[in-house]
């Protein structure tokens, strides 16, 4: 349906440029008739721009003997089938209710061919904003990953302290009370290292 009523209203153009044929006037004139600048025809016939609602009420007036549903959609014979009307006031009337069917196809044919811009408008702004959460939530674990980090380095670091603090406090008291005498030889020296190994030194052993 949406190509069959694009592709109709894109070769509109071309039914115009028919009329312009079959009522052996040139463009310009067409223009003056029909009362749009001449450059608007122009565009139109060019297939640059799509005729407007306004264009084609004021064809379907000045010519009224071209079948609308023909002009439209390309169905149907190119002109009316019925005889005209004896009564100028009735044909008035009929224009007029003409101008209201055809308005109400122009409307029905934008709606199905355009995009809706208002749904198009709401999804693309849903994709920003789910794009900004998706944002904010990985800045937010990558904080929370930073501050675990730092916060488990310095936890190792006072736990370092810790042990340090303890292997002096160990040994402090063995040389606290440590006085020189010749009598006593030193049988062995233990280190203890922070990874929790030690080294054993016998001096009489060396």
């Amino acid at each position: 349906m949406f190509l069959y009523l694009y592709t109709n209203i894109c070769k509109m153009n071309e039914r115009i440029k028919l009329i312009i044929d079959k009522e052996q006037i040139t463009s310009s004139k067409f223009a003056d008739l029909i009362g749009v600048q001449r450059s608007n025809i122009s565009h139109i016939l060019s297939g640059r721009n799509n005729p407007s609602l306004d264009f084609i009420q004021r064809v379907l007036t000045v010519f009224d003997k071209i079948n609308s549903d023909w002009l439209i959609f390309g169905r149907g014979e190119m002109y009316k089938s019925e005889k005209p009307s004896l009564f100028t006031n009735l044909n008035k009337s009929e224009n007029i209710e003409n101008n209201n069917i055809i308005k109400d196809k122009i409307l029905d044919s934008e709606q199905d061919i355009k995009p809706d811009k208002k749904s198009k408008q709401e999804k693309e702004n849903k994709q920003e904003k789910e794009s900004k959460q998706e944002k904010e939530n990985k800045q937010e674990k990558e904080s929370k990953q930073e501050k675990i980090i730092k916060q488990e380095a310095y936890q190792e670091k006072e736990i370092e302290r810790e042990i340090e603090t303890k292997q002096r406090q160990h040994v402090a008291p063995v040389f606290e009370n440590y006085e020189p005498n010749n009598s006593k030889k030193i049988e062995q020296i233990v280190i203890f290292y922070t990874d929790k190994t030690f080294t054993v030194y016998a001096p009489n052993k060396l």
